[in-house]
């Protein structure tokens, strides 16, 4: 465990618009916010904003998220997702 988290190795998500990606995308962290839940480290307030990212994601298809990784990918950077400090 790391900072009272257990570590999970999951399959590395590479977004690319079209196909399953969407579905995919709703699915890994929907993956992510069900383990968080089974630990007991999801707050009410990460519940709704999960609901509500959710919801976006159906609706747009999850577009803007596509959108903002290519241009990101064009400016020559890449997202990743690390765990937060315990102290901030």
């Amino acid at each position: 465990m790391i900072f009272g988290w257990q570590i999970f190795l999951l399959p590395v998500v590479v977004l690319s618009e079209g196909g399953d990606q969407p579905v995919l995308l709703r699915k890994a962290i929907r993956n992510v916010v069900e383990s968080c839940a089974k630990s007991d480290r999801l707050s009410d307030s990460a519940k709704q904003l999960h609901e509500k990212l959710d919801k976006m994601l159906t609706e747009s298809n999850a577009s803007e998220i596509y959108t903002f990784i290519e241009l990101l990918d064009a400016l020559g950077f890449r997202v990743a997702i690390a765990l937060k400090d315990p102290e901030s």
